[in-house]
């Protein structure tokens, strides 16, 4: 091969590469992950509202553009939405698809529901140790609600870089979700 040819592919072959370190530093410099991951709207009335709607597992199909459906475990047992409930996330209404386990860790009514997440099938990117906030603060509008996104413990090196590239897409999935639940709330409110 020419010499001319082949310096030239170097170079090439070299400029991708610093272009590909650059970008894939921006990326994780500038994640929407820093210490978690957080998503918050307001809706134009009381906070129990908002809460008792996400505690009810069955309306997650209206306002998710993520999860099809949720399947409840233990409801004969512990309410929906209540400490230690337990259900099945699907994305897809055949099972197939993205699927993983929730289970209920705190419940503060009308401010507070912390839910871990684990039993990850069918993702590309599996991160173990993860728990999501649903946090409702009163406003004088009526209430602001945020979801976030954080692990249970410390994580390691490997899942904190996949937490950091996969954040754009979660933050992006909460923010609509955000956006559907308070058309949601809205509509059923009105008369």
């Amino acid at each position: 091969m020419d010499t001319k040819v082949t310096s030239t592919l170097r170079k090439v072959f070299l400029a991708v590469l610093l272009l590909f370190l650059i970008v894939s530093f921006a990326a994780y410099k500038f994640s929407p992950y820093d210490q978690k991951i957080l998503s918050a709207v307001d809706i134009e009335m009381p906070c129990e509202i908002a809460f008792d709607y996400l505690g009810d597992s069955e309306n997650a199909k209206d306002w998710s553009v993520f999860v099809a459906f949720i399947e409840t475990i233990n409801s004969a047992v512990i309410p929906d939405g209540e400490v230690g409930s337990k259900r099945i996330c699907y994305t897809k209404e055949d099972h197939t698809g993205f699927n993983w386990e929730e289970e209920v860790l705190e419940v503060k009514p009308n401010e507070y529901r912390k839910i871990s997440c684990y039993n990850f099938e069918n993702l590309g990117i599996n991160t173990p140790n993860l728990a999501t906030e649903q946090i409702y603060r009163t406003t004088d509008e009526g209430c602001k609600v945020m979801f976030t996104l954080d692990f249970i413990k410390t994580p390691g090196f490997i899942d904190l870089v996949k937490m950091k590239f996969a954040a754009y897409r979660i933050k992006s999935i909460f923010d609509k979700n955000l956006a559907n639940i308070k058309g949601e709330v809205l509509k059923k409110r009105r008369p």
